[in-house]
């Protein structure tokens, strides 16, 4: 059944199409019969190569900035709640969040989706890290173990978050996010195994792992 993919536009269509029927793949009757229910003229000229629009990068950046005011009262103004209670006000912004990104997403608005995808996952992780803290998991408390355990199921969570949000959005920018989290959970699994005793990953590793996470999201504006 062919469907209408918001992420699909009229030139990535017709070269899917040629390259399907050079490839003996679809008839050109076939290319021609998609072609018009996607409501493109196969015969009509080719539209011109555009690049990203100051729109589109608009929504991306306040999509972005909206992400570090939510952070922003979350260190702030939620400070003086409870774990539990942060935890549920994080948890009740990232359903919001990723509501929002799907419903922009079945709307049409692609880069808008693909940004809130992006700020939903990391949503998600944040909240996930915040459920550890309210069991006391990541307290000046807790145990070598329990870091650990806190750490590298964070981990899980950020990669799962992420891939949930590319395939379902689509959110290719929450994709980036994806092998940021494995090399975070291989490294503190790496960890777990050869240093028993430490309470943490470490600050330079941290850094690392942040810097890495920039330099991929970068290669979105690219």
């Amino acid at each position: 059944t062919i469907h209408r993919m918001g992420h699909l536009d009229e030139r990535d269509l017709r070269d899917s199409l040629d390259r399907w029927t050079e490839q003996d793949l679809i008839s050109v009757e076939q290319a021609d019969a998609i072609a018009a229910h996607e409501g493109v003229d196969r015969t009509a000229p080719a539209p011109p190569v555009r690049g990203v629009s100051g729109g589109v990068l608009l929504q991306y950046a306040g999509s972005l900035v909206a992400l570090g005011a939510v952070f922003g009262i979350y260190f702030t103004v939620l400070d003086d709640m409870s774990d539990w209670a942060r935890f549920g006000v994080m948890v009740a912004v990232a359903v919001g969040w990723t509501a929002l990104a799907w419903l922009l997403a079945r709307a049409g608005g692609a880069a808008a989706a693909d940004a809130l995808g992006f700020s939903a996952a990391i949503l998600w992780y944040a909240a996930s890290l915040q459920a550890f803290a309210a069991i006391g998991w990541l307290g000046n408390d807790s145990t070598p173990g329990e870091f650990r355990a806190a750490f590298f199921f964070t981990s899980v969570v950020g990669a799962v978050a992420g891939y949930a949000a590319a395939r379902g959005f689509p959110a290719p920018l929450a994709a980036l996010g994806v092998p940021v989290a494995i090399a975070w959970g291989g490294g503190v699994f790496g960890w777990w195994l050869g240093d028993t005793e430490s309470e943490g990953p470490g600050t330079a590793g941290a850094q690392v792992i942040v810097v890495l996470g920039l330099l991929l999201a970068a290669l979105a504006f690219t």
